[in-house]
């Protein structure tokens, strides 16, 4: 049921690429969520050969709620970014957080529930406690880019975003 949500979302945002599910499909890790001592595991990894881009896996639990629904659509969000970067020199920027939290936050709307609400609140708290820079720019640009989103295709979301954090870094 989750994973057809899943699959679902990713189709209703036009960010549903078949090469790119099998690729997720293939280099992912998974585990239970329930399991807390895994989680610190969740994220993209990637591996460089000669400074290109060799291989991208994800470590993300089962789809069996909303929050691994959500987790693995802001994984999945982050392979189909990079994939097309394979073989190629590549390294996210600053930006690299902004379209998972915009995918999350889409998903959040449309399946407000307390369990989303609460997890999004903590994940927000805990964002601003690290303050780890990607994650800051994240939280701020991706609310402003939900205000004006209508289904704009990703890659040229990718490009806009880039541009306004380098801007945004000259000032």
């Amino acid at each position: 049921m989750y994973y057809k949500k899943f699959i679902d979302f990713l189709k209703k945002y036009n960010i549903y690429d078949e090469e790119t599910i099998n690729y997720w499909k293939e280099n992912r890790i998974l585990f239970d969520y329930r399991d807390e001592e895994k989680r610190w595991l969740i994220g993209c990894y990637y591996e460089y050969k000669n400074d290109r881009l060799e291989k991208i896996s994800l470590a993300v639990p089962f789809i069996d709620n909303d929050i691994t629904n959500l987790i693995n659509i802001h994984e999945y969000i982050h392979l189909l970014l990079l994939y097309n970067n394979l073989g190629k020199k590549y390294y996210p920027g600053d930006e690299k957080e902004v379209l998972p939290f915009l995918y999350e936050l889409l998903y959040i709307k449309e399946n407000k529930t307390e369990e989303l609400i609460n997890y999004h609140k903590f994940l927000n708290k805990t964002i601003i406690k690290e303050n780890k820079k990607e994650y800051i720019i994240a939280l701020h640009l991706s609310d402003a880019i939900l205000k004006s989103y209508n289904k704009d295709n990703i890659f040229k979301l990718e490009k806009k975003i880039k541009r306004l954090v380098k801007k945004n870094k000259k000032e």
